[in-house]
């Protein structure tokens, strides 16, 4: 009994609207093409290198994390 009342508590997520999509795929394609500019070294100390730079840029758009779509 206690679970299936736990249940109808939760909270539910919603689906985020057009302009939170637009925010978090404009924030997404800002923050990679800042990705691209950074040196070697300040890549280095970011924990990154170039081939991980490239998988991030070839993503799609619209593909962000999802706790940006909360």
């Amino acid at each position: 009994m206690f679970a299936s009342t736990l249940g109808r508590l939760a909270p539910k997520t919603r689906k985020p609207n057009l302009l939170t999509r637009i925010i978090a795929a404009d924030t997404a394609y800002r923050q990679r093409r800042s990705l691209q500019r950074l040196t070697d070294a300040q890549l280095a100390d970011a924990g990154l290198d170039r081939n991980a730079v490239a998988a991030q840029r070839s993503q799609s758009l619209w593909n962000s994390p999802a706790h940006w779509r909360q």
